[in-house]
């Protein structure tokens, strides 16, 4: 991230810069999606949940 110092040593950064960096890291964030998949209603409906969570038949091998 480019930042300059002023005269008392404090960072000066551009706030378009800090918010590219915001943006970067909330997308990364799987909290973050989850709770605005939430909010947007954009999460799997329950059926699809259901069958995604059974676990695959054990093989038999004799």
């Amino acid at each position: 991230m480019p930042m300059t110092f002023d005269q008392q040593g404090r960072r000066i950064v551009e706030e378009r810069v800090l918010l590219a960096e915001l943006r970067r890291r909330l997308h990364a964030d799987p909290v973050h999606q989850q709770r605005i998949r939430a909010m947007t209603g954009d999460t799997p409906q329950d059926t699809l949940l259901d069958q995604l969570s059974v676990s695959p038949p054990t093989l038999r091998v004799e």
